[in-house]
C-alpha cells in the first residue's frame, strides 16, 4: 500500500486563512493581513508574543519599508493593499513517530503536534516539511526556554500530497482541515508495507578471540522519504524496543539496532603465520551458525592495524584498511568463511 505524506498548512483558530508550516521544533505562521494607509500594527497576544523566534516577523505580497518593535507589538509599514504576514514560533512544533510490526511488515506513522498556545488551533491547509532546517540564532522571548536548535529536523503528516524535494527537504501537503487542541494531538500519517529483514552484523577492528561478537537488528528499504523520529517495534504483537531514526530518501536502507544476537554463535581460528614487532601473520577461519527459526542475513566488516596490508580472500570484498563480506544464513543453517592477512609496521629508528 503506497503512503501517503504531509507538509502542515494549518488555519488557526488565531483567523481564517492562516498557513502554517510546521517543523519538528518551530512553525512558520502565515496568515492575511490588510494595510491600511501603508501600515499594519501586529499585537498577537501574550502566547504568541513569548514564543516568537528572535524577531523574524515579514510581510509577503507587499513591498516592506520599514518594522519598529514596540514593547508588545510590530509596527510594519509596507506599500500595497493585501499581504500576509510571517514569523516564526516555538507554539507549534511536530514530532515524527512510527510503528513497525516485523510479522507482516505494517509501517505505521504518525505526526504528533505540541501546541503551546493555550487555545485550539484550527488547520485548514496542512504543509510540513521533512528534512534539516538549519537557523542561525534566534532564542524565544519567554525566560526559561532553551534557544532553538541549530538544526530543526522536520518531518511529514498524513493524507496528502507529495510536491518533491528541494533544497534539502521534503514537501507534503495536507488539504483536509483539521483542529490541534491545547498540549499534544496526534495524527496518522500513512501506512505503508515493508520488508523486515534480520541483520547480524559486526563492524570494528580485527578481532583473534575465539567468538565474534555479532549485534542483531533489523533493515528495511523506506517506501516513501521518511523524516527523522522515533520508532517503535513490534513482533507478534510484542514490543521490543524503542529506537531513532534519521532522514531517509525513498529506496534508503532503515537500520534498526537492537543489541546483541543471541540466537548467533560465530566461531573463530586464528593460525598464527608470523608474529613480531615488524610482520604480523595470520590464517583465520569463521563460522558462523543460525541457531533460531528465522533466516539472517550476516554483515561482518573487520579492520586491521599496521603501516602495509596484504589481505587475501575467499569471498568477500576489499574495504579500506580491511573487508566485507555478506551472506545468508538459513533457519539452522551455517556458513564458513576464510582469510589470510599479513601486517607489516615500519622499522624503528
Amino acid at each position: 500500500m503506497r503512503a501517503l505524506f504531509l507538509v502542515l498548512f494549518l488555519g488557526l483558530a488565531l483567523g481564517q486563512g492562516v498557513e502554517l508550516r510546521l517543523y519538528r521544533n518551530f512553525a512558520e505562521v502565515a496568515e492575511p493581513v490588510a494595510l491600511e494607509e501603508g501600515v499594519y500594527v501586529w499585537q498577537p497576544g501574550p502566547a504568541v508574543w513569548e514564543r516568537l523566534i528572535g524577531d523574524r516577523v515579514w510581510l509577503s505580497g507587499a513591498r516592506l519599508e520599514r518594522v519598529v518593535w514596540r514593547k508588545d507589538a510590530v509596527w510594519l509599514f509596507a506599500e500595497g493593499e493585501d499581504a500576509r504576514l510571517h514569523y516564526l514560533t516555538r507554539g507549534l512544533s511536530g514530532e515524527l513517530r512510527y510503528r513497525l510490526e516485523l510479522e507482516g511488515g505494517e509501517l505505521e506513522g504518525w505526526l504528533w503536534v505540541r501546541n503551546e498556545l493555550g487555545r485550539p488551533v484550527r488547520v485548514e491547509e496542512l504543509v510540513y516539511i521533512a528534512g534539516a532546517v538549519p537557523i542561525a540564532g534566534g532564542a524565544p522571548r519567554e525566560r526559561g526556554l532553551s534557544p532553538m536548535a541549530k538544526v530543526a529536523e522536520a518531518v511529514s503528516a498524513p493524507g496528502a500530497r507529495y510536491e518533491g524535494a528541494g533544497g534539502g527537504v521534503f514537501r507534503y501537503r495536507y488539504d483536509r482541515p483539521v483542529v490541534i487542541e491545547p498540549e499534544r494531538t496526534g495524527f496518522p500519517l500513512y501506512r505503508a508495507e515493508v520488508r523486515p529483514l534480520l541483520v547480524w552484523s559486526y563492524r570494528g577492528m580485527f578481532v583473534r578471540a575465539e567468538r565474534l561478537p555479532l549485534s542483531r537488528g533489523y533493515r528495511f528499504e523506506a517506501p516513501l522519504a521518511l523524516g527523522a523520529g522515533s520508532l517503535d517495534l513490534f513482533k507478534g504483537g510484542t514490543f521490543l524496543g524503542s529506537l531513532r531514526i534519521g532522514d531517509a530518501y525513498e529506496g534508503d536502507e532503515v537500520d534498526l539496532p537492537l543489541g546483541p544476537a543471541t540466537r548467533a554463535r560465530a566461531v573463530r581460528r586464528v593460525e598464527v603465520l608470523a608474529e613480531n614487532a615488524e610482520v604480523q601473520s595470520y590464517r583465520v577461519t569463521t563460522r558462523v551458525e543460525n541457531r533460531g527459526e528465522e533466516a539472517a542475513w550476516v554483515e561482518i566488516e573487520e579492520r586491521f592495524p599496521g603501516d602495509r596490508l596484504e589481505l587475501v580472500l575467499e569471498e568477500g570484498e576489499r574495504v579500506p584498511r580491511g573487508y566485507r563480506v555478506r551472506f545468508r544464513l538459513p533457519p539452522k543453517g551455517e556458513h564458513t568463511y576464510r582469510f589470510r592477512v599479513t601486517i607489516r609496521y615500519a622499522k624503528k629508528r
